[in-house]
């Protein structure tokens, strides 16, 4: 399969325009189709993106530069060359890799739940979640009340219990204890 290989970069007489600086380096199989849709998937997909070029003299002011064309069997071979002009021009647009080796997509998750480990966003993420849950109660309370007051079977011990106590149940002495 054909893929082109291209940067988006402001152009030479855009005020913000320093070689090489604002690139966003990406790929496609259909260039000029890619090319047209460009806008659009900035607005909706990347509005960091979006606004750093609103900003920057807005989309007339920014042009496209095929830097290859190649074939490639995979989808995964072409990232991997998408990576490769990532790591070679460094531009500061492209918010996420292109392509991570089975040992970097590792190294990252590991690094990825440290920070949560430390706390770095558990908070964020605990005031999120609290936000979301309260909401998510509010709007479906006679339905959540009627789950939680459920009353189900053990698979261990064939005692009764509500769902909002199946944690709590399955810790007991009794339970873990039973012999059927």
């Amino acid at each position: 399969m054909k893929y082109t290989f291209y940067h988006r970069r402001p152009k030479p007489d855009n005020p913000c325009y320093v070689e090489g600086k604002y690139w966003y380096i990406g790929s496609t199989m259909e260039f000029d189709g890619r090319r047209k849709r460009h806008n659009n998937k900035w607005r909706r997909d990347q509005p960091f993106l979006k606004d750093f070029v609103e900003q920057n003299g807005g989309c007339d002011a920014w042009e496209f530069e095929v830097l290859e064309e190649s074939d490639h069997e995979t989808r995964s071979d072409s990232l991997m060359r998408e990576q490769h002009f990532l790591d070679l021009h460094n531009p500061c647009l492209n918010l996420r890799r292109a392509y991570n080796s089975e040992e970097q997509e590792r190294e990252f998750q590991k690094r990825r739940k440290k920070k949560y480990r430390e706390g770095v966003n558990r908070e964020i993420y605990l005031q999120k979640n609290r936000a979301n849950r309260l909401r998510h109660y509010k709007a479906n309370k006679a339905e959540v009340n009627r789950k939680q007051s459920e009353l189900l079977d053990c698979s261990n011990c064939d005692k009764k219990y509500t769902r909002s106590n199946m944690a709590r149940h399955k810790k007991t002495k009794y339970c873990m204890n039973f012999k059927k």
